[in-house]
């Protein structure tokens, strides 16, 4: 058995004590589903990112329900890839700032208010086109 000072990746030394961060890279697959850390990722994945995979499949065929315009849909799209390239840079440089929970937070608010507001706003083009482009770029965080 190993001791605890070969199985430690790396230590820092923060205000409140020795923060020590041991090496998962040598885990099984059954040692890491059974680890707790595991799931609380695979959770914090499944429920931000449903959201924006939802809305990136079905958005043509919601939007052409409402819209006959296939140009105007391709527009809304070629802009919501923009804004969602865009937006990893603006989130990572956010997230240097506040913090990851706090970033992470702000996303899960936005998806929860851009998923009840879907249909009342599907009715104006331009709300639909902003509507799309902060959607998409919640998938940037």
């Amino acid at each position: 058995m190993e001791s605890l000072a070969e199985s430690v990746k790396s230590a820092k030394l923060e205000s409140d004590g020795i923060s020590v961060s041991h090496d998962l890279s040598n885990l099984t697959f059954k040692q890491s589903i059974r680890d707790g850390k595991f799931w609380h990722i695979w959770f914090m994945v499944l429920f931000s990112m449903i959201y924006c995979f939802f809305t990136k499949v079905a958005f043509k065929s919601y939007g052409s329900t409402i819209y006959e315009d296939d140009q105007y849909l391709t527009f809304v799209a070629c802009c919501g890839y923009f804004s969602a390239a865009i937006s990893r840079f603006a989130w990572a440089a956010i997230q240097e700032v506040i913090g990851f929970k706090k970033v992470y937070v702000i996303i899960l608010t936005l998806e929860i208010f851009l998923a009840f507001t879907m249909t009342s706003v599907s009715e104006y083009p331009k709300c639909y086109l902003i509507w799309i482009c902060l959607s998409w770029s919640c998938e940037g965080g």
